[in-house]
Parts: structure tokens; sequence; C-alpha cells
């Protein structure tokens, strides 16, 4: 599986996208429970995109299972941020 990093000012989003459309982040360090996790959960931060073009994350949790790939084109757009920002790596 391949994850779109989006690099901001004080770190990066390991960003992937639920069956719902929902863009969710989940933090570096608990990245390899993707591949060695026994539970079938995983925490998150879900992407909202505010009203006033502001973002902010929702903390939940989601199946592993429903974890799909996220393009960088899609990012791009729902970010509106450079495509130099984002970048795509393997797990």
């Amino acid at each position: 599986m391949k994850i779109v990093t989006y690099k901001i000012l004080n770190g990066t989003l390991n960003l992937f996208k639920l069956p719902n459309g929902k863009i969710v982040h989940i933090p570096t360090e608990a990245l390899p429970q993707l591949k060695e996790s026994l539970i079938p959960d995983i925490a998150c931060y879900i992407q909202v995109k505010q009203n006033n073009g502001q973002f902010k994350a929702e903390t939940a949790l989601a199946r592993i299972s429903d974890l799909q790939e996220y393009s960088i084109e899609d990012a791009v757009s729902f970010f509106e941020a450079p495509k130099d920002f984002f970048d795509l790596e393997e797990l």
C-alpha cells in the first residue's frame, strides 16, 4: 500500500482515504501497526475542511481494512496546496 505524505510546517500528514470518502491522517509512529496489528482498528484524525477554508482534525477510530490509497491529485485538490508539498511513499 502506498501513502500520500503532505509536508506541512510542523510535520507530515500520512494520508489515506476511507470508503465513505473521508480523508484521514495516521500518525507516523502508528504506521507500523497497519502491517503488524492484531486489532482491527487504528486511531486516526479525520481531515475536515471548514467553511472558512481552514482545516481541523477530528479524532476517530478507523478499520485498518477500510484504509485505501489516496492520490496526490486528490490531495492537491482537497488541501489546495502545491503538488510539490506531497509525496507518494510505500508503507
